[in-house]
């Protein structure tokens, strides 16, 4: 492939999915990562991408990141109201949300390439759990965001509520996908319901994909509320939970508790984590898997 066609696929890769990792666009061009690398740093050096840490990103920044041209949600719902929300940023009534729901969090694209070798493979992993025609929920993680990857030429339905995954599965990899509406997330590209409706009770799904901030033998835990309430919601209406954590997140727990390890099925992890704590979440009836 010549270099201005190679150029022309990159770009248009990132102008569908806003960011891509070195190993994305390898695959996409069919070429060597040091041929990548070079394409990167050169159209970075002309303006025409950001190079960041494992791959590049659209240097032109999407609506939802330039708060000041998103409406409140006051002004596109006028007259709505709804229940109160008690969060760890406060109390608001109706449709009112806060900016980001993450915002003390590192963004999604800083995250997907820490650990990058490792998510890639629990990625592989989970999706070779997935049957022909199954539906799938995919909660928005750094993890999760590769499971779509490793599910290609597969004919599957994925529900997210990550802009990112879905972006990822719709116009990259060709799958049916259903995207949950309400309000994007900037830091973490998730979406959540401002007035609180559970999008995902009108769906079943045979297994669900998930990513935690921590996970030892008492449970999975999280940091954000809004991302408690919606894993919780996809769990209620997922046949098996399929948990994706790479061995960063053993032992270490969030303030806020989603579940009890005895209501994950699966957990899947790299080869690097620790011991006791596996032998530990097996004992509790959990299937450990590493990779």
């Amino acid at each position: 492939m010549l270099e201005r066609e190679r150029e022309e696929l990159i770009l248009l890769h990132l102008n569908r999915n806003r960011f891509a990792t070195v190993h994305d666009l390898v695959a996409l061009t069919d070429t060597s990562e040091a041929t990548i690398r070079r394409d990167l740093k050169r159209l970075d050096g002309d303006g025409r991408l950001r190079r960041v840490r494992g791959g590049a990103e659209n240097n032109v920044p999407p609506r939802v990141h330039q708060e000041s041209l998103v409406p409140p949600v006051e002004d596109l719902m006028p007259g709505a109201s709804g229940p109160e929300y008690r969060g760890e940023y406060g109390t608001v009534t109706g449709p009112a949300v806060p900016t980001s729901l993450t915002r003390d969090s590192m963004p999604l694209r800083q995250r997907l390439a820490i650990q990058e070798d490792q998510k890639r493979r629990i990625a592989a992993r989970a999706a070779d759990m997935c049957s022909e025609g199954a539906t799938l929920f995919i909660h928005g993680g750094s993890t999760t965001y590769y499971v779509g990857e490793f599910l290609q030429g597969r004919r599957v339905v994925i529900v997210t509520n990550s802009l990112a995954i879905a972006t990822r599965t719709h116009y990259g990899l060709g799958y049916r996908t259903i995207l949950a509406g309400g309000v994007v997330d900037p830091e973490s590209e998730l979406i959540f319901d401002p007035v609180g409706h559970n999008f995902f009770a009108d769906y079943s799904a045979e297994l669900l994909f998930m990513g935690v901030e921590g996970i030892t033998s008492l449970g999975v835990t999280n940091t954000h509320s809004a991302v408690v309430r919606s894993a919780r919601q996809m769990m209620e209406q997922s046949r098996r939970v399929i948990v994706l954590a790479d061995s960063t997140k053993f032992g270490t727990m969030g303030h806020l508790k989603v579940c009890g390890i005895d209501r994950v099925d699966t957990v899947i992890t790299d080869a690097d984590a620790p011991e006791e704590e596996c032998r530990l979440i097996q004992e509790a009836g959990v299937e450990v898997i590493l990779v």
